[in-house]
């Protein structure tokens, strides 16, 4: 985890983000076969980050990345990431664990590949995944797919540093909403 993550989860001891075991990623996306994951034809160029949100030990989803170069973009920033899949093991469903999930994984993505990457981009079958891409200036793309909403956010024109330190105050208040949430459930 980059530091920034280290430091704002250090706030929420009960939370972590950890890189997730392919075991844990097969088994909830199992749960959910009607998912489509760009993962399945990866090009061997292409690398996937899966990351795991838990409550003390307790893995409530995971989300995964695929990191891509584009061979016809000469620049040094000549990969895009494509935030594939988030899921969410149903009993934290509408608790802010998807939201925390994308943040994150946004955050630690941006720190580790600031330089190399140009543009992040989804496509997201769920509305709540589509608003709150669009509450983190991700541009629609004109509908080509029937059932799903494409957008992306370019990032030749942003200050990564800029972008980090908004999308940690995102992350702080996803991450307190979501804590104050698992614990109202904890404890009923």
């Amino acid at each position: 985890m980059t530091p920034e993550l280290v430091d704002l989860f250090a706030s929420f001891p009960s939370l972590s983000l950890t890189n997730a075991e392919h075991e844990l990623y097969r088994k909830l996306r199992c749960r959910e076969p009607q998912l489509i994951s760009c993962s399945d034809n990866l090009s061997a160029n292409a690398g996937e980050e899966v990351f795991a949100l838990s409550e003390k030990g307790q893995p409530l989803g995971v989300v995964s990345m695929v990191i891509q170069e584009n061979q016809n973009k000469p620049t040094p920033k000549n990969n895009y990431v494509r935030l594939d899949l988030v899921i969410v093991d149903k009993k934290y469903r509408n608790l802010g664990v998807g939201r925390a999930l994308i943040i994150c994984s946004l955050l630690e993505v941006l720190r580790n590949w600031e330089r190399k990457i140009y543009s992040i981009s989804c496509l997201a079958g769920h509305k709540t995944v589509e608003t709150y891409l669009q509450e983190l200036s991700f541009q629609a793309h004109p509908r080509k797919e029937k059932d799903y909403w494409q957008g992306s956010l370019n990032l030749t024109d942003l200050d990564p540093h800029t972008l980090i330190k908004i999308y940690l105050k995102k992350a702080k208040i996803c991450l307190q909403w979501t804590s104050s949430q698992l614990h109202k459930k904890n404890s009923q």
